[in-house]
C-alpha cells in the first residue's frame, strides 16, 4: 500500500533485520483489518502479503521485500561503486552478510542478479510451499491452490469504477477477501433456507440448493458476455428460442452471426463451488478440476447442437478459477474486443467484469444464509 515510498530506503540500506520493519508491518496489518473488517491469523496475513498471481492480496510487507531489495541494489550498483572507488575487488558494506542471511532461507542464490524479482521469487515460492504444507484439511488446500492459480484474483486488479461495472461495495469486498484468505465471514448459524448449520467461514451458502446468489450471478455473467459481444460488433440474444434440449433447457446465449468456421456460437454459463463435497477433494489435488468437469458436462448436454453450432461452455469456480475452455474463450473474446474497439485494455475489462460478477454472486450466497441478508449487502459504504 505505502510500500513504494519505502523502496528507496530499503534498497539503499541494510534494514532487513531492523525491528522497525516489524512495527511497520504490524501497523499495515492493523490498518488493512480495519479497512476490510476482517481478522487475519498469522497464516492468512502471510498469504495476504503474497503477490496477486501467487495467491495473495498484493499487499507486500516491508519485512518481505527489504532483503531482496537491498541485495539486488548492491548487485546493480557494484560496478559503478568500483569504478568510482578505483578498486576492482571492492565489496559494498553489508552485501556479504545480506547474501549469507538470504542463503539461510533459500540455499541457492541468483548469480550476480540485479533484478529484485529474481531475489524475491524464491522467497515467495517458499512462503507458498509453507502455506500449502500446513493446510489443515482438503478445503484449506483447495482454497490455497485455487488462489494461487493465475487469474483467479483478477477482481483485485479491477479499477473500482461504477461506470465500468467494477465497483464492489464494502460487504462484497469483505466477503471476497475473506473467502480468498479463509477468514471468518459470519457467526455460525443455521441456514435461513435449508436449516443446515453454517460454519464461521460461510461457504455453505456457495453450494446451498437455495443459494441467494446463484441466479443473480448467472444473470450478471451472461449480461457481461452479451455486452462484450456487442462491443465486438457481434450481435447476440439471450435464452434463444428453438435450441432447447430434450429436457426443455436452453443455452444461455446465441450469436446471431457466425463466430468461427461459419457457425454461430452458443454459450452456457455455470459457476461451480470449489468447496462443495463433490468437488473439494479433486480441487485440493488439482485446482480448476471442478470447472473442467463442469465444462465437460455442458459439452455432453449440448452435443446435439455441436453439429451446427460452436458450443462454448463458460465455467468459473467460486474461487475464480476458470476451466480450460473458458480461459480460451476469454482470451479469444479479449482479442476480438481489442481489435474492434482499439482499446488495449478492453480484454482486461472483460475479464475483470466476469470476475466481479462471480464475487458479487458469492457475497449474495454467503449473506443469503442469514435471515436478513439485505442488511449485509447495504451497509452504506462503497
Amino acid at each position: 500500500m505505502a510500500l513504494p515510498r519505502l523502496l528507496y530506503v530499503l534498497r539503499s540500506s541494510n534494514l532487513y533485520q531492523h525491528n522497525l520493519l516489524d512495527e511497520y508491518d504490524a501497523v499495515l496489518k492493523s490498518a488493512l483489518e480495519r479497512i476490510l473488517n476482517v481478522s487475519f491469523s498469522d497464516c492468512q496475513w502471510q498469504q495476504a502479503r503474497l503477490p496477486l498471481k501467487h495467491g495473495g492480496l498484493g499487499v507486500r510487507g516491508a519485512k518481505d521485500v527489504a532483503l531482496p531489495a537491498f541485495i539486488s541494489s548492491c548487485a546493480q550498483n557494484k560496478d559503478l561503486a568500483r569504478e568510482i572507488a578505483g578498486e576492482d575487488d571492492l565489496e559494498l558494506a553489508g552485501e556479504s552478510d545480506a547474501i549469507a542471511h538470504w542463503r539461510q532461507t533459500c540455499l541457492t542464490a541468483p548469480s550476480e542478479s540485479s533484478s529484485q524479482k529474481d531475489w524475491d521469487l524464491p522467497l515467495i515460492v517458499r512462503a507458498k510451499d509453507q502455506l500449502l504444507n500446513t493446510a489443515v484439511d482438503e478445503r484449506e488446500r483447495a482454497r490455497l491452490s485455487a488462489a494461487m492459480v493465475e487469474g483467479s484474483g483478477v477482481w483485485l486488479q479491477a479499477l473500482p469504477s461504477p461506470s465500468l461495472g467494477l465497483m464492489l461495495n464494502a460487504t462484497e469486498l469483505r466477503i471476497a477477501v475473506a473467502l480468498r484468505l479463509g477468514c471468518q465471514t459470519v457467526h455460525p448459524h443455521p441456514c435461513h433456507h435449508c436449516g443446515e448449520q453454517v460454519d464461521c467461514f460461510g461457504v455453505h451458502g456457495l453450494s446451498c440448493r437455495h443459494s441467494a446468489g446463484r441466479m443473480p450471478r448467472h444473470k450478471m455473467a451472461n449480461d457481461v458476455i452479451r455486452r462484450a459481444l456487442a462491443s465486438a460488433e457481434i450481435p447476440s440474444s439471450l435464452e434463444p428460442a428453438g435450441l432447447a434440449r430434450r429436457d426443455g433447457r436452453r443455452p444461455d446465449g446465441l450469436t446471431l452471426v457466425p463466430w468461427r468456421d461459419g457457425r454461430c456460437m452458443v454459450w452456457d454459463f455455470t459457476c461451480t463451488d470449489t468447496f462443495c463435497a463433490t468437488n473439494v477433494r479433486g480441487s485440493a489435488r488439482q485446482p480448476g478440476s471442478a470447472a473442467a468437469a463442469a465444462e465437460a458436462r455442458k459439452l455432453t448436454h449440448y452435443q446435439d447442437l455441436s453439429r451446427n453450432y460452436c458450443v462454448i461452455p463458460v465455467a468459473i469456480e467460486t474461487t475464480g478459477v476458470a476451466g480450460p475452455a473458458t480461459a480460451a474463450f476469454i482470451k479469444d473474446m479479449s482479442k476480438r474486443l481489442i481489435s474492434s474497439t482499439g482499446d488495449p485494455k478492453a480484454g482486461v475489462y472483460f475479464r475483470e467484469r466476469l470476475s466481479i460478477a462471480v464475487q458479487r454472486g458469492n457475497a449474495m450466497s454467503v449473506s443469503g444464509t442469514l435471515e436478513t441478508p439485505s442488511l449485509l449487502l447495504n451497509d452504506g459504504v462503497d
